[in-house]
């Protein structure tokens, strides 16, 4: 409508890629010695699937801006804190 995006989007990218990193994180560490394994090994537990998607979740927070700027946004954006230096 005209209006430029709100600070929204920058929020719920940086809580989601974070919440993803931190729930694949907490599996690797249950899985421990079986998380190296790769896809289609017999004794993988669940045939590599969450060694795929930690892979993939290790991304979130460089898509769409990495989470070092989506944080930069809300500073300047919500709380009114100067640019960032550069």
């Amino acid at each position: 409508k005209g209006q430029p995006p709100g600070p929204e989007g920058s929020a719920l990218k940086l809580y989601w890629s974070e919440m993803s990193k931190r729930l694949h994180d907490t599996v690797m560490a249950v899985l421990a010695e079986a998380a190296p394994l790769w896809f289609g090994a017999d004794d993988n537990p669940g045939g590599g699937t969450w060694q795929r998607s930690w892979l993939y979740y290790q991304a979130s927070s460089i898509w769409a801006g990495t989470n070092e700027i989506q944080r930069n946004i809300l500073a300047e954006r919500v709380l009114g804190l100067p640019r960032d230096p550069k």
